[in-house]
């Protein structure tokens, strides 16, 4: 069974108040829940997110350390609670999928923003409790660098701010790294590892243009090895956007980037275009067919199969999809899959190299709320995990 908070008119809410593009629905009674702008996820940029949830400790967390926690340990038979924009990524070096944070972490439809360390191994979820974690947040990037052997996460969206700090995870520990230069503040980032070129790539974002300044649409590339940030955006490359899917396609030696919401004269919207970034060059591609514009999809390279798989995402107009696709050698196909998870955005996706399959988590749905179901993806075939 899916395992979600779904909203009620009657249960949830005696009152709605729209302001702008944000909609509040205000509880009458023991559950709450929040919707906002489609166009920026579960806060307006800038706002605070959640923060009657979290301690007066947790907000004062601006520089992105969390509070310290007793000695590492595990162990928890349920998986992650409800929650979206997770990041997620396979720890090579550990041998497990990673889960760190997200919105929405909380019981009884209370959304606060998460902090939490979990594992995904043999089918079982395992919360982990470091000495050390990264502030509550939601929208980082993360991704394993293989050359440095240890997953690598940037930047996210806390209760009051956006994030640029850098931290890295070993062996059951989370390191900040200090570094002299950064992309800036940010959430909604994507971030994967170029294998052929040997570093970690982010492009693109929703925060602050400049520091200081006002939030945008960010269309920058970086890199990250060894510690060191190194801004090598060039021309032509894709525009500024976030919620594209960004994955390396092992098969064809290059990252492939996919759709996104970006500023257009008419306005934002979705896009479907598909662009490669290799040997530090971004190119645009042009299959015979592509996805639906969509943005907030999930993408990962499904190492056993030898294609990237896409799902799900938002439209222009804020509907929810559940459409599976893959990618190989130079052109998308839909896959014909029946079932599946239920449409939605922000779902977490990884590929489990020890089990041999992708691994999807969570996520958010409008008509559905916030999800904590756990799906597989292998041989073109969804599987719900019990």
């Amino acid at each position: 069974m899916e395992r979600a908070i779904r909203m009620s008119l009657l249960g949830l809410a005696s009152t709605v108040i729209v302001i702008g593009g944000l909609t509040v629905g205000l509880a009458s009674g023991p559950n709450t829940f929040v919707r906002s702008d489609p166009g920026f996820g579960p806060s307006s940029p800038g706002s605070p997110t959640g923060g009657s949830e979290l301690s007066a400790a947790t907000l004062s967390l601006h520089a992105g350390d969390g509070p310290a926690h007793g000695p590492s340990s595990a162990g928890s038979a349920d998986p992650p609670s409800v929650r979206t924009y997770s990041s997620m990524a396979y720890d090579a070096k550990d041998g497990y999928v990673l889960l760190f944070g997200g919105y929405c972490d909380g019981l009884g439809g209370h959304c606060t923003v998460s902090q939490q360390t979990w594992t995904y191994v043999g089918g079982n979820w395992t919360e982990l409790t470091p000495a050390k974690s990264p502030s509550p947040r939601w929208g980082a990037g993360m991704t394993y660098d293989s050359a440095d052997r240890c997953i690598v996460l940037f930047g996210g969206f806390t209760p009051q701010s956006y994030l640029n700090d850098t931290w890295e995870f070993s062996h059951g520990k989370w390191t900040k790294v200090r570094t002299a230069s950064a992309p800036n503040p940010q959430k909604f980032v994507t971030m994967t590892y170029d294998a052929k070129d040997g570093y970690v790539v982010l492009f693109g974002g929703l925060g602050k243009i400049y520091p200081g300044g006002p939030v945008g649409f960010l269309g920058d590339t970086w890199t990250y090895a060894g510690g060191i940030w190194t801004n090598v955006s060039t021309r032509p490359h894709p525009s500024a956007r976030y919620g594209e899917g960004l994955a390396y396609d092992r098969s064809a030696g290059y990252i492939l980037m996919f759709g996104g919401y970006t500023s257009t004269p008419k306005g934002p919207v979705a896009v479907n275009d598909t662009w490669r970034f290799q040997g530090g060059v971004w190119k645009q591609l042009f299959p015979g067919s592509n996805p639906s514009p969509r943005y907030l999809a999930s993408m990962a390279f499904d190492t056993a199969d030898g294609y990237l798989v896409l799902f799900g995402g938002r439209t222009t107009s804020g509907g929810y999809l559940n459409d599976t696709w893959t990618f190989s050698g130079g052109t998308w196909g839909q896959s014909l899959e029946s079932k599946g998870p239920a449409p939605r955005d922000g779902a977490s996706l990884a590929f489990d190299a020890k089990d041999g399959y992708l691994v999807l988590f969570g996520g958010t749905s409008g008509p559905y709320g916030y999800f904590n179901d756990t799906w597989t993806f292998a041989r073109g075939t969804w599987n719900q995990v019990q």
